[in-house]
């Protein structure tokens, strides 16, 4: 059987057309490629960490018999060791905070002066001296004591550290730059507490208590800041002296 003309035309046309989407189809499977993906990538938050004399826990029981029976001109010390224990360089900074005080005993030589026993504001009356690492922060000299209150009778200084945070330390008197303190490192904390020389009878048998805290900041990330700490967004409250 002859195929006609216009027909062989037409199959011919249809093979055209079908190797012609079989070149194109196989085309694109026909580039070269290459891929390289990265390995498992960890990302880890760092840590901020410290301890006191190797410890988590600051026990104040080791000083509290050293602190009982004070006389006027008698200096007492707390002596630490603090260790940054985390991953990262940090700041640091300690406060004397929730002062009370108390009338306790009330012998005879305290009546002429306080005879209604109410005159307990010692906090007044009891000078601060502050060293980190033998750097002098604070010492006698500059006058400062744990708290004022206008209520005492011996109003002798306007200066006081209670409830402020003090940096570990800074150099320049202002907000920094602050001593970062590496992973690792150890630096010692010494404070002194003395019962003013012209504290009168008033203050006998007076009491009073409160508790010392060291705050931790990270030291790197404030590269917004001017690599410094932004103690308003955390509420800090910062000591300047003199």
């Amino acid at each position: 059987m002859v195929m006609p003309k216009e027909r062989k035309r037409l199959l011919l046309i249809i093979m055209m057309v079908g190797i012609a989407a079989v070149l194109i189809g196989a085309g694109t499977y026909a580039y070269f490629s290459r891929t390289i993906a990265t390995e498992p990538i960890n990302f880890t938050a760092g840590t901020i960490d410290f301890s006191v004399n190797d410890s988590s826990i600051w026990a104040s029981t080791t000083y509290n018999d050293t602190f009982n029976d004070l006389k006027p001109c008698q200096k007492r010390w707390i002596n630490v060791t603090v260790k940054n224990n985390g991953t990262n360089p940090m700041w640091l900074w300690l406060n004397v905070c929730n002062i009370s005080h108390g009338g306790g005993l009330f012998p005879a030589s305290e009546v002429y002066e306080d005879p209604a026993n109410t005159i307990n504001m010692i906090e007044d009356v009891i000078q601060f001296d502050l060293y980190e690492n033998s750097t002098i922060i604070l010492e006698d000299a500059d006058g400062y004591v744990i708290n004022h209150t206008v209520l005492s009778p011996q109003n002798w200084s306007t200066k006081s550290i209670g409830c402020q945070y003090m940096a570990m330390n800074y150099t320049d008197g202002n907000v920094g730059p602050y001593y970062e303190w590496q992973p690792g490192t150890v630096r010692a904390i010494n404070m002194s507490f003395m019962l003013a020389c012209n504290t009168t009878n008033w203050a006998q048998g007076d009491n009073m208590t409160f508790s010392i805290t060291l705050f931790a900041l990270q030291s790197e990330g404030w590269e917004w800041n001017n690599n410094l700490p932004d103690l308003a967004s955390i509420n800090l409250v910062q000591k300047d002296f003199p």
